[in-house]
């Protein structure tokens, strides 16, 4: 694959079987196995909606981006992330309807 992966990581939790038990009793415990799966990828980042404190960031944690919404969506990092770097090729991992039409109308491929 070339390009970025962009992954909802909220949705991806609660369409996974595992990671949606992980997070029931502790989203931070999914949301770390999550990381962990996809930890060492080169060129992947994780949106998670919210994050520590109600506070905007984005890091590298295992060898990926990990952005936190803050007081806002993930959708909304995810297009901001696609406006920015718009002429790079982008799969967005989401089954969010509305999040993957105003994917694909910036460019990217959505699985």
């Amino acid at each position: 694959m070339t390009g970025w992966l962009l992954i909802d990581g909220s949705n991806v939790v609660h369409q996974d079987a595992e990671l949606r038990r992980l997070a029931s009793p502790d989203p931070e415990r999914a949301r770390a196995e999550l990381e962990r799966l996809l930890g060492g990828r080169r060129l992947t980042a994780v949106f998670w909606d919210g994050g520590p404190g109600g506070e905007m960031r984005s890091f590298q944690r295992k060898g990926i981006r990990v952005d936190y919404s803050g007081p806002g969506e993930a959708d909304g990092r995810i297009i901001a992330w696609l406006k920015l770097h718009g002429p790079l090729r982008a799969v967005v991992v989401t089954d969010d309807g509305p999040l993957g039409r105003r994917c694909r109308t910036l460019g990217a491929k959505v699985v």
